[in-house]
């Protein structure tokens, strides 16, 4: 916390994945709240960020994301032996949120989710 509220400060741009765990890509799970303290205290302005992929050959949920009983280096030699992969980003304008971090968390899961559908 005290990192990210140092780096909030000196204005630097600190980014988070706040589902905190890994999924299969398909649904935006609940957000943990903790680190968001440092921006609610800075009264910081956040925005929220929608990931999406799409492989032409293959599955994202297997291929793309990893989560489930996984091993790191054959997923990311069949990752990276994949001649295509799509990625779209989508953003939401930074502002302030919520007064405090369970509220802002809600928020920004629910402007992911709309950035992702």
């Amino acid at each position: 916390m005290a990192q990210i509220s140092c780096a909030i400060e000196s204005g630097l741009l600190v980014v988070l994945f706040r589902e905190g765990t890994s999924s299969d890509g398909e649904t935006v799970r609940p957000f943990k709240s903790s680190l968001l303290q440092a921006a609610v205290d800075s009264h910081c302005a956040t925005a929220a960020a929608g990931i999406d992929y799409e492989l032409a050959d293959g599955s994202v949920a297997d291929e793309v994301c990893y989560w489930r009983d996984m091993t790191l280096v054959p997923h990311l030699l069949n990752l990276l032996g994949k001649h295509t992969i799509e990625s779209r980003a989508c953003f939401s304008p930074a502002r302030t949120r919520g007064t405090d971090r369970k509220t802002r968390a809600c928020e920004l899961r629910a402007e992911v989710a709309a950035l992702r559908s």
